[in-house]
């Protein structure tokens, strides 16, 4: 382990979760807290991408609200997907992405 790609890790973690402040204080019909996870798919190897993801999750339990540890599985459904999608290039071209996101968004729902 590089303590480049555990910073950048820690980083997209912070992402998620001033993300998921920002997006509850504004009371915003939209979850921004999986941001950091879908950067982490696409920059890091997919263990970080996946801890990024679920350790959002048990840590915005506490800073953000008690409701976000039982959403983990959900983060890691769209770290695995991201995942997925990253490697095999669909977010390469603008229409592929689309549909990326939007599988994405079905597999979080």
């Amino acid at each position: 382990m590089k303590t480049k790609t555990i910073s950048v890790a820690a980083l997209l973690l912070t992402l998620n979760l001033v993300l998921g402040k920002l997006a509850a204080a504004l009371s915003l019909p939209v979850y921004l807290d999986s941001v950091g996870t879908i950067l982490a798919a696409a920059l890091l190897p997919p263990g970080f991408a996946i801890a990024v993801g679920v350790c959002s999750s048990l840590v915005g339990g506490l800073v953000i609200n008690p409701y976000f540890p039982p959403y983990a599985p959900v983060q890691l459904v769209i770290a695995l997907l991201a995942v997925l999608f990253c490697r095999t290039g669909f977010l390469r071209r603008w229409w592929s992405a689309l549909i990326a996101g939007f599988l994405i968004g079905m597999g979080a729902s």
